[in-house]
């Protein structure tokens, strides 16, 4: 980036190795705030592997991710969430026998007591749909998952359910 001010995502020499074998090396990239970004290249070139990095799903082996210009080192998805981050993976592998709501707050419902909170749940897709309802398809939130079109739909949901 050429502005003075830093970027809100900042990958600095990332390295990654599986078994000796380099997976990513001497990767740096800087990703500006408020806006969406795609990796794109060659199957093999390692995008999937700094996406996961990014959303904190894998840790590198070499390097330093920043984040509003402090170093991170995310040991989970949640812990990249809690700082606004949400990555949605090319392959859409929703959970067929589930609702489109279940879907989208998998492994994120709302909790207490360990109890899975289906109304309030509930209400955060309700406000999904009133805030975002412009930009995809509502779809009934008992529906099972239907096209990639809607399952990119839900993806994309799932991302803002983070910070519903």
């Amino acid at each position: 980036m050429s502005s003075a001010a830093a970027a809100p995502i900042r990958l600095v020499s990332i390295g990654k190795r599986y078994s000796g074998t380099k997976a990513l090396d001497n990767v740096s990239v800087e990703v500006a705030g408020a806006t969406v970004h795609a990796l794109v290249g060659a199957n093999g070139t390692g995008k999937s592997m700094l996406g996961k990095i990014v959303g904190g799903v894998i840790r590198p082996d070499d390097g330093q991710l920043f984040v509003d210009d402090r170093p991170v080192r995310y040991t989970s998805p949640r812990e990249a969430r809690v700082d606004g981050i949400a990555t949605i993976s090319q392959q859409l592998s929703p959970v067929p026998h589930m609702s489109v709501i279940e879907n989208i707050f998998f492994g994120i419902e709302p909790r207490r007591s360990g109890l899975v909170q289906r109304r309030r749940m509930r209400a955060k897709y309700d406000e999904l749909v009133a805030q975002w309802a412009s930009s995809w398809t509502r779809t009934p939130r008992s529906a099972r998952c239907g096209p990639p079109t809607s399952r990119r739909s839900r993806s994309c949901a799932r991302s803002r359910a983070t910070r519903a």
